[in-house]
């Protein structure tokens, strides 16, 4: 199993442009991705400040990542001492929906964490 975490913070915007048939959906969202050594997996939260509609949409995007998380684990990446905040939810009045927030909060535990982590050991 290879362990991973964040040896730096970093923060960004997160917009996954996907391509697909069917009913679209968007989600964006501003991130910050921090070590945080006392936790001994991935805490995923919502900043102290964020707006009413980031409030609404977080639960969706925390649930994305958390599988993203698992599948990774299943896939032999671990995560350790490492806290994802989201800041804020950025919404389409009629593409966001819960099934697509969940699926950029998955992508994003498994395409965008990996570019900000390094290997333990």
């Amino acid at each position: 199993m290879e362990q991973w975490t964040i040896a730096e913070p970093s923060d960004g915007r997160y917009r996954l442009h996907i391509n697909h048939g069917g009913a679209p959906y968007w989600c964006m969202f501003d991130f910050t991705v921090l070590p945080a050594p006392e936790c001994s997996a991935v805490e995923v939260r919502l900043a102290a400040d964020a707006d009413p509609v980031s409030v609404e949409w977080f639960p969706c995007l925390r649930r994305g990542m958390l599988r993203g998380l698992a599948t990774a684990r299943e896939h032999g990446r671990e995560w350790f001492g490492v806290r994802i905040e989201v800041r804020k939810v950025h919404t389409h009045p009629t593409d966001t929906t819960a099934r697509g927030c969940e699926s950029y909060g998955f992508s994003f535990a498994l395409d965008e964490l990996p570019r900000r982590g390094v290997p333990i050991g």
